[in-house]
């Protein structure tokens, strides 16, 4: 693992709002963009180090099923994502 400053997101549909990784005590702002058609693009001012970290989101998006549209089209407003970076 290396030191980055971008997380790409499998995100179709998905604005975000406000992004924050978070390393231990330590939180480092963030920002969303879109990328290339169904993703985005979470990019930090500098790169944060390698290791285990928390993305936390806020977003809107639309929930798809199996890649179509149920009828659950109320915007999602905020999910914290845990993995990896």
């Amino acid at each position: 693992m290396q030191p980055t400053a971008v997380v790409w997101l499998n995100a179709t549909s998905l604005a975000v709002d406000e992004a924050v990784v978070r390393i231990r005590e330590h939180s480092y702002p963030a920002v969303g963009e879109s990328g290339a058609p169904r993703f985005v693009a979470v990019r930090l001012p500098n790169p944060i180090p390698a290791g285990t970290a928390t993305l936390h989101l806020r977003y809107k998006g639309e929930i798809i099923s199996g890649g179509v549209e149920t009828s659950l089209k109320a915007p999602i407003r905020e999910c914290v994502c845990v993995d990896k970076v």
